[in-house]
């Protein structure tokens, strides 16, 4: 399961455009786990630890990945039905704060010391 989630929306999956995620929101040096898109592989392999492979459908090996984007999908359907797309962005901050702060409970403390942090 996912420790952390962060999502934004992207124009397009060309490598420039995930080298530019990539290096905004992970960190030199961490190790990243993905299916093996061409897209990924050179801008990637720069600067992180990069592990590819290709996911047989029937596996199960990324429930998680397909969990967290219907949940996505599902909270945008109800909650921002009839809104534009020029919000992705902010939905999609709004989702990983909620499930990135599931791991610290209810302490008012802890998320405003995490808050503080980064």
């Amino acid at each position: 399961m996912a420790e952390e989630l962060k999502m934004t929306d992207v124009p397009n999956l060309k490598g420039v455009t995930v080298g530019k995620f990539a290096s905004k929101n992970i960190h030199e040096g961490s190790k990243i786990e993905s299916d093996n898109a061409r897209s990924y592989k050179k801008p990637l392999a720069q600067k992180y630890f990069h592990v590819f492979e290709t996911y047989d459908s029937e596996s199960g090996q990324l429930n998680w990945t397909h969990k967290v984007i219907s949940n996505f999908k599902a909270m945008i359907m109800g909650t921002y039905h009839g809104n534009e797309k020029i919000h992705t962005a902010l939905y999609a901050a709004e989702y990983c704060y909620k499930f990135n702060r599931r791991k610290l409970g209810n302490s008012a403390y802890l998320r405003l010391l995490a808050a503080l942090v980064q």
